[in-house]
C-alpha cells in the first residue's frame, strides 16, 4: 500500500533562495511567485499562468524572456498554483476562483 505524504509547509527563506517572492494570504496560505523583466513603475504587467505542473520559476529561465521583458518595459509575474512549488496546498480549489483568491493579492502587493 502506498501512502501520500503531505508536502512540507512553505518556508519563505526557501522561496527567496530559489529567487522567488511570496505572500501570506488572509486564509494563512503562502503563495510563491516569480517576477522578471522591467522594474520601472510604469511597466506593463504580464501574468504568466504556468501549465504542465510547472512552477512560476520556469518563465524567467526561458531563453530571451527576461531580456524581451526588459527591452519592452514589461514586468512578468508568474505565480505557482496551490500545491506547486512552495505554494501551500489548498484542497478543492478550482482555477475559476484562483484569480480572486491568489492572483489578486499578488498584483496588489506588486
Amino acid at each position: 500500500m502506498f501512502a501520500i505524504n503531505p508536502p512540507p509547509p512553505p518556508n519563505p527563506p526557501d522561496i527567496e533562495a530559489d529567487g522567488g517572492r511570496w505572500i501570506r494570504l488572509s486564509d494563512g496560505r503562502i503563495v510563491e511567485y516569480f517576477v522578471c523583466g522591467s522594474d520601472r513603475p510604469d511597466a506593463a504587467i504580464l501574468v504568466d499562468c504556468p501549465g504542465g505542473g510547472c512552477t512560476g520559476a520556469l518563465l524567467g529561465q526561458l531563453p530571451g524572456v527576461v531580456e524581451w521583458c526588459q527591452q519592452n518595459n514589461v514586468r512578468a509575474i508568474s505565480p505557482s498554483y496551490p500545491g506547486f512549488g512552495w505554494s501551500t496546498v489548498r484542497s478543492g480549489w478550482t482555477i475559476a476562483e484562483w484569480p480572486k483568491t491568489d492572483l489578486e493579492p499578488i498584483l496588489e502587493k506588486e
